[in-house]
């Protein structure tokens, strides 16, 4: 009965017309609260969306994970393959093989090379199945499509040499990669350009050419492969499936974020950062609460009076105070986080913040989970409940 009176006395003393100080000072509670929450739910959301996307924009031109031969050896895939399905046939959904090799490329039309590329050999029915590449090149049936003699190229290489789809070029390769370009007898290899890739992260587009295994095959042998990429059935187990790659010996495995440590590593770190510079700010804000309590509590000193004359219990008086700061805090931390979520919706519906070129996205994103928005709104409670 004294927690149902404490609620219906607290529910009253917020709802009731009181003195315009308290009023006041309620407004400012309510409007900090608020503030504090919007932002951090808000800040962590776009966060998480720089973190998301740029992660979703490596991992769609690599592999979940990969496995590597050693410098100067190449891959036994025909036995390694059946090994890795056997083993990891519920985490691994596909195997695709491919190849890394330095190239020389230049139009038809001119005799000098002019652009160092590096030329990937893939099996045109397997990429697909590892990366997303294929939906990053126009015309898009050109990846499945490729044939012996084709190569598709990067667009910012396309630009540089001036041609485009249906162009002849001539690719320069080293049959012997123990010598340098300049010492080996290049090998002259006419191609013509079937297909343009665009990832939005220009060294990459500017280096990057795909050819079959079947012309690298025909230039290096048959015998070439040194790459094997694989695609998880779930992100969850990518550590467990990379210790199991790690115990294999005469091979190197990674994860597509160990090409960019740097990368990933500021990503996490500016969330994190972010995210508690922001909970300290709101901390800070929700202190007004105390502030509150205390001018309430001194303005209904005669009403304190009257509940402990009738029999009310001192845990029952603080109960209602700390009701009153509760409803305000929940309140104010509910319509904070509703608001992040409705200018969250909006910006993914309506892009209208552009950024430069120097990001992997052209707009400013963000991602929006229900596990951020609980964990915001658990934070609010915890901080309210260490400032009573």
């Amino acid at each position: 009965m004294s927690i149902s009176l404490s609620c219906r006395l607290a529910w009253r003393y917020v709802t009731h017309r009181t003195s315009s100080t308290i009023t006041t000072m309620m407004a400012i509670c309510f409007t900090s609260i608020f503030i504090g929450t919007f932002s951090l739910a808000l800040t962590t959301a776009i966060m998480r969306g720089f973190e998301y996307e740029t992660h979703k924009k490596l991992q769609s031109i690599y592999p979940s994970l990969f496995i590597k031969a050693p410098d100067g050896t190449t891959l036994q895939h025909e036995k390694l393959i059946p090994f890795l399905k056997k083993n990891l046939q519920e985490k691994v959904t596909e195997i695709a093989p491919y190849l890394l090799k330095q190239a020389l490329i230049h139009r038809a039309s001119s005799e000098e090379p002019t652009c160092l590329i590096t030329l990937k050999g893939i099996d045109p029915q397997k990429e697909p199945l590892v990366t997303a590449l294929k939906n990053m090149i126009q015309p898009t049936t050109a990846l499945t499509a490729l044939l012996q003699q084709d190569i598709i190229i990067g667009k910012e290489l396309a630009d540089k040499l001036e041609v485009s789809v249906g162009d002849q070029l001539i690719l320069l390769c080293n049959e012997n990669d123990e010598e340098s370009f300049k010492e080996a007898q290049l090998r002259s290899i006419p191609v013509t350009v079937t297909g343009i890739v665009s990832t939005g992260i220009s060294d990459y587009d500017e280096r990057l050419a795909l050819v079959t295994l079947g012309l690298c095959e025909k230039i290096w042998s048959s015998d070439c492969i040194t790459y094997l990429g694989l695609q998880l059935q779930s992100p969850r187990s990518e550590k467990e499936v990379l210790t199991f790659l790690k115990s294999i010996d005469g091979v190197e495995s990674y994860s597509w974020k160990d090409l960019y440590p740097s990368l990933v590593s500021a990503l996490k770190l500016e969330k994190h950062v972010m995210f508690i510079l922001l909970l300290l700010i709101t901390l800070v804000a929700s202190m007004n609460i105390v502030s509150l309590l205390f001018m309430y509590i001194t303005h209904k000193k005669t009403d304190i009076a009257l509940l402990a004359l009738l029999g009310m219990s001192w845990q029952s008086i603080v109960a209602i105070f700390m009701l009153v700061s509760l409803f305000l805090t929940v309140v104010a931390a509910t319509v904070g986080l509703l608001a992040a979520y409705a200018v969250g919706r909006f910006l993914q519906t309506y892009p209208l913040i552009t950024l430069p070129d120097s990001y992997y996205v052209t707009h400013l994103p963000v991602t929006l989970e229900l596990s951020l928005f609980v964990l915001v709104f658990a934070l609010e409670s915890f901080a309210f409940a260490s400032l009573l």
